[in-house]
């Protein structure tokens, strides 16, 4: 996560910009794209989560952007996808909205303002949307209803014996978890994950 993000923002390998695990934080002396961009007259925006920077102080790390409406702590997940905080240019705000729409609404919003405004100074503008979905929780919309359990057929691996294998696939806490919910609470799980997936792409293509 951490380290793909710095690799995105930096155009270099993790070994590089010293970002090497989830938790670290870019150094100040790597230059980002949106940092480069900034330089060179854009308008910059950042909406979601960043992860690279101090979880608990992400208005302190705006790396090149003009506004920022980031997820606070900014811990890579939200707990509860109907009741969160952001911090809309280091002002804390708590909102109810579904994350993922409120997230997307909130871009499209920007986009707009910037493309009427771009009209007018000839100024262009760049925004970096990072959304929670479709991290764990795995929280699908209220009333989502796009796919039925019967339609959920268990992958091959749900029943492997892992007994000979090694501890790095045999007891790894993402597995312990996985397996502990049984075969009705995977296929719960995996429809769960389908519907956010789906409501994922549906905002992806509001954006455009």
């Amino acid at each position: 996560c951490s380290p793909s993000r710095a690799s995105i923002w930096t155009s270099k390998l993790p070994h590089v910009h010293g970002v090497t695990a989830v938790g670290k934080i870019l150094p100040e002396d790597q230059i980002t794209l949106p940092e480069i961009l900034k330089a060179n007259g854009y308008n910059t925006g950042f909406f979601g989560k960043c992860h690279l920077g101090d979880p608990y102080s992400p208005d302190g790390y705006k790396r090149g952007f003009d506004y920022t409406l980031n997820i606070t702590p900014d811990i890579g997940y939200v707990n509860d996808w109907y009741n969160y905080e952001l911090l809309r240019n280091g002002k804390k705000e708590r909102r109810n909205e579904y994350i993922t729409d409120y997230l997307t609404d909130q871009t499209v919003d920007y986009i707009k303002q910037k493309t009427t405004e771009s009209k007018a100074t000839k100024k262009p503008f760049f925004v970096w949307l990072a959304h929670v979905s479709p991290h764990n929780p795995t929280t699908p919309p209220k009333g989502s209803n796009r796919y039925s359990l019967d339609q959920i057929v268990l992958p091959p691996s749900a029943n492997d014996d892992l007994s000979t294998k090694p501890p790095i696939q045999s007891a790894t806490r993402m597995h312990r978890n996985y397996m502990s919910y049984g075969e009705a609470g995977i296929k719960n799980f995996t429809k769960n994950a389908y519907e956010v997936v789906s409501n994922l792409d549906d905002n992806v293509g509001k954006i455009n």
